[in-house]
C-alpha cells in the first residue's frame, strides 16, 4: 500500500491540480494517521494548510481537520490540536451537524483522555451520548462506549467502567464489527 500510495502523492504533486492535491492531502492524512505516523500527518498538513484550510464544508474535509488536530495533540502540540479540534466543532454545531458534532466531541474527549483530563473529557461524551443514543445502530456509539469506559476506569469506577465496556462489546457484536 506504501509504494502505491508514494506514486499515487508524487503524481498529484507532478500535476499541480489543485483539486486534486487537495484530494490528496486529505487522503494522506487519513493514510498516515492510520500508520501511526502523527509528525508526518501534520507536516503533509503544514506544508499544504491552504488547500485543506480553504473550504472545510462537508464531511470528509471536517473529518480530516479533526484527524489533523488529534494528530496534534498525539505529538505534543496540544492547543494547536485541542485549537483545531473546537473550531470543527463549532463549524459543526453552526451548520447543525449532528453526526460530525458528536464526531468531533469524541476526538476531543480521546484528546482530552490522552492529557488526563478526564472530567473534561466526560463533558464531552455527555454533550453529544445522549443524542447519538437515539440512533442505535450508530457506530459512534461504540466510540462512546468505549471512551465512557476508559474514563470511568481512569477515574477508578470499575463498575461503570465495566458497565459501558459490556454496552460496547453487546453493540460490536450486534452491528458486526470485529476490527474493534
Amino acid at each position: 500500500a506504501l509504494k502505491y500510495f508514494n506514486k499515487g502523492w508524487a503524481t498529484s504533486q507532478e500535476l499541480a491540480d489543485p483539486g486534486l492535491m487537495k484530494s490528496a492531502v486529505t487522503f494522506s492524512t487519513f493514510f498516515h494517521y492510520w500508520q501511526g505516523r502523527f509528525q508526518e500527518a501534520v507536516k503533509i498538513y503544514e506544508d499544504h494548510v491552504s488547500e485543506m484550510d480553504k473550504n472545510l464544508q462537508g464531511n470528509f474535509p471536517l473529518i480530516a481537520y479533526l484527524t489533523i488536530g488529534y494528530c496534534y495533540t498525539l505529538i505534543g502540540q496540544v492547543a494547536q490540536g485541542l485549537g483545531m479540534i473546537a473550531t470543527a466543532r463549532h463549524i459543526c454545531i453552526k451548520t447543525n451537524n449532528l453526526f460530525l458534532t458528536a464526531y468531533s466531541d469524541a476526538v476531543m474527549a480521546s484528546s482530552l483522555l490522552n492529557l488526563n483530563r478526564i472530567d473534561e473529557a466526560i463533558e464531552y461524551i455527555h454533550s453529544s451520548y445522549g443524542k447519538i443514543k437515539k440512533w442505535p445502530d450508530n457506530p459512534l456509539l461504540l466510540f462512546f462506549n468505549i471512551l465512557f469506559a476508559f474514563a470511568h476506569y481512569l477515574k477508578g469506577d470499575k463498575k461503570k467502567a465495566t458497565t459501558y465496556l459490556k454496552k460496547f462489546l453487546k453493540l460490536r457484536d450486534r452491528l458486526n464489527i470485529s476490527i474493534m
